[in-house]
């Protein structure tokens, strides 16, 4: 039997899609071709709980078609919480090219919908108050994404691809962790208000003479192959003067970077507005981006109660926060409640490391169904 003709035509534009929506576009193609369209039609699987979600899928149209909000808010209360039904088994997101089931689809657009409508419109005997309240208990309950940016070096700018994406679909986390390189972006990242953060994708809009070389007599001094003067300029132009603190009250992301201490005896930190609120942003990019061998280990530097800056701890000094702890998903679930990680990973070196299981549980992460976030953030975002 003789291979479709069309098939080879829409492999080939998915090969060479230039954006996502032409990716997209022959993707949808190729399912139809390839019969994987009526494997989502049809919502019955092994591999989740489909009877589950249709009754719950059912309820929230009935809640919503009967002006029910009291049961339309019970129903969405216990039904947001991580995994319902098994429905981010990454068996249901690796058959299909787009997409998964129709029910888990039309599910996830029900419960976006129900929120959106209980954010926006006045509900009877439903006050402002109890609608904060109510968010804030189904974000503790549901938990949030973060975006995890590893090292790398110069590898590490192709975060700013992964960055753009999930911001010009809306789903750019609030909680933005990075390691080395990754922590220089997301300090980049921290300290830029939505209103600029376009802006802040353009290369050249940046300062990008970070690397000046050294020398061998330098690195055996001590000192560093590389600059680190010029490192500290560079960041400096790009991330500004701002503390963790006044980074997320500008504008209203939370960064997280790792590093990692010299001295025995000491654990490797997690920077962020919680654990170091004074500390200043550039300062923590350039201790977390300190490699062994290339920087030299930093002193970390904070604000003072007048604003002015003075060293932390200054008999600590810290190196490259991938040394030991590149991703630290734990600590992040202790400090934001994540639930869900999103991870561009740079560095070359752990591609032996990754087996089928890890690869299944990176499959499971990123197809979890990010949308059920965002009416949330878009709720908050309005300032009621």
């Amino acid at each position: 039997m003789l291979k479709d003709p069309r098939i080879h035509k829409f492999r080939k534009m998915l090969a060479e899609a230039p954006n996502y929506e032409v990716w997209k576009a022959a993707a949808l193609e190729l399912d139809f071709l390839e019969g994987n369209a009526e494997w989502k039609e049809d919502f019955a699987s092994e591999f989740y709980n489909y009877e589950l979600l249709y009754d719950r899928l059912s309820s929230i149209k009935q809640y919503r078609q009967q002006n029910d909000f009291e049961r339309l808010k019970r129903a969405l209360r216990e039904g947001l919480h991580h995994d319902l039904g098994n429905m981010g088994n990454s068996a249901l997101y690796t058959h299909s090219r787009v997409g998964t089931k129709h029910l888990i689809e039309e599910y996830i657009a029900q419960v976006c919908e129900a929120l959106d409508f209980l954010c926006d419109h006045p509900v009877p005997g439903f006050p402002v108050a109890d609608k904060l309240q109510f968010f804030r208990d189904t974000l503790t309950s549901y938990g949030r994404p973060t975006l995890l940016l590893s090292g790398g070096a110069s590898l590490g700018m192709f975060h700013f691809g992964v960055i753009k994406a999930l911001w010009d679909k809306g789903l750019l986390p609030q909680v933005v962790t990075g390691s080395s390189i990754g922590a220089i972006i997301a300090g980049m990242l921290g300290v830029h208000t939505d209103a600029e953060i376009p802006e802040m994708l353009v290369p050249e809009n940046h300062n990008l003479k970070a690397w000046k070389w050294r020398g061998l007599l330098s690195a055996m001094r001590g000192q560093g192959l590389m600059d680190q003067d010029q490192l500290r300029t560079c960041l400096r132009t790009n991330i500004g003067e701002y503390t963790f603190e006044e980074a997320y009250l500008r504008t209203g992301r939370s960064i997280n970077m790792s590093v990692s201490p010299v001295q025995a005896h000491q654990k490797a930190r997690l920077l962020s507005g919680y654990t170091s609120p004074y500390l200043m942003v550039w300062s923590g990019a350039l201790a977390s981006a300190a490699v062994p061998g290339i920087f030299p280990p930093v002193t970390l530097m904070k604000k003072d109660i007048h604003g002015q800056a003075l060293p932390y701890m200054p008999r600590l000094k810290f190196v490259d926060g991938s040394v030991v702890s590149d991703l630290p998903i734990e600590r992040l679930m202790h400090l934001y409640d994540v639930n869900f990680t999103i991870v561009s990973q740079t560095n070359p070196h752990v591609v032996p490391f990754l087996n089928a299981r890890g690869l299944d549980e990176k499959l499971s992460l990123a197809s979890l169904p990010w949308h059920l976030m965002k009416s949330e953030i878009q709720f908050h975002g309005q300032g009621v």
